[in-house]
């Protein structure tokens, strides 16, 4: 009994360390598998630097303007030594001050309205259509006095005006001031008025039709505005109306950020990491990161026309977030996209579109 005792005891030992080696060599396999596996973070940080850089660019959901400058709402500057680059300036300031009181004017969908009504691009470019036709864009006698294009803002003696037994017209938009109790000569408030009590107004009163009397030409819709902007009566310019419209060539071309069609934004390369303190590093010499913002104004958003580009990082991985709608590759980049609503200091709304990339890191590289 004690012989067949230790033979089973040695048989037993054999079956233990062979039970032994399964367990230990699983236990390795299981090691080795996770950790030669890499850790893709590629999604996460991709997440991470789109809401850091929404962070940047945002302060309590508004938006600094320096982040939009060259687009169609910011302004160019404040000085201008030729004609044309004053023009841009007024251009600027009118189409800022209309952009911000067009929501209160309860009219709806007011931009479509006046392009399906084929007098203008957009409301901001009818308005600056007519004060093309009113003053050529601009405030003041001269067109600039030291470069600057404003020098007789509130000074009446020296704003651009016409005085005759009909009219005291003053300001970019030549408001008649014997008909309109305002100080036009004061720049903002000549253009809040001429939008508010004299264009919309008109468009209010005769949007459904009404013949002027002059010509025998029945005009209806923005067309009607335009035509009670100069007047109904004996005495204007009997063809207002078509010479407003005329100018639609010269403002596209002159304001083509805001005024063409089908606008082509060309991206500026910005240096976000830097001014965003992101820190994005790799111990690989190219960039393995992408970073796109495009900014969108609210109320005429349109997703294939961004008022304004900027982006950082390579920009060939940009392609990879377009195959990656469809499948997912382990060398690509992963993308993210966030979008942020903002105002600027004017009160401006903004929609901004936030693509991010990422690679690869010192976490995940193969």
């Amino acid at each position: 009994m004690i012989k067949n005792k230790i033979g089973a005891d040695k048989i037993l030992s054999v079956y233990w360390f062979f039970i032994l080696f399964i367990i230990s060599s699983g236990i390795f396999a299981m090691v080795y598998v996770f950790y030669n596996s890499p850790f893709d973070v590629r999604e996460t940080e991709s997440g991470i630097l789109a809401d850091k850089t929404a962070e940047c660019i945002l302060e309590q959901g508004r938006i600094d303007s320096e982040w939009i400058s060259g687009s169609q709402i910011a302004e160019t500057g404040d000085t201008c030594q030729t004609e044309s680059e004053c023009q841009k300036i007024i251009g600027m300031k009118i189409v800022s001050i209309v952009n911000g009181m067009k929501n209160n004017l309860g009219i709806q969908d007011i931009d479509n309205s006046v392009k399906q009504g084929g007098v203008a691009e957009n409301f901001e470019c009818l308005v600056l259509q007519i004060a093309m036709q009113e003053s050529s864009l601009r405030h003041c006698v001269e067109f600039q006095k030291d470069g600057n294009p404003l020098y007789c803002d509130g000074k009446r003696e020296e704003v651009k005006s016409l005085s005759n037994d009909r009219e005291t017209s003053l300001g970019v938009l030549q408001v008649n001031t014997k008909v309109h109790n305002v100080d036009a000569e004061n720049f903002k408030e000549g253009i809040v008025y001429g939008v508010e009590k004299v264009l919309i107004q008109q468009y209010k009163e005769t949007k459904d039709g009404k013949l002027f009397e002059p010509t025998n030409k029945n005009y209806s819709g923005w067309m009607a505005a335009i035509r009670g902007y100069n007047g109904w009566g004996f005495g204007g310019d009997n063809d207002y109306v078509e010479k407003v419209i005329s100018k639609r060539e010269f403002i596209q071309s002159t304001f083509p950020e805001f005024c063409s069609q089908n606008v082509i934004v060309e991206s500026e390369k910005k240096n976000l990491e830097e001014e965003c303190s992101l820190n994005f590093k790799s111990e690989f010499d190219t960039e393995q990161f992408y970073l796109q913002v495009d900014f969108y104004n609210f109320e005429s958003f349109d997703v294939k026309n961004p008022m304004k580009t900027i982006y950082d990082g390579n920009i060939n991985l940009k392609a990879d977030c377009e195959v990656q709608e469809e499948k997912t590759f382990e060398r690509q980049a992963i993308c993210a996209e966030k979008k942020v609503y903002a105002l600027d200091e004017n009160g401006n709304k903004f929609i901004i579109k936030i693509l991010s990339a990422v690679r690869k890191t010192e976490k995940n590289a193969v």
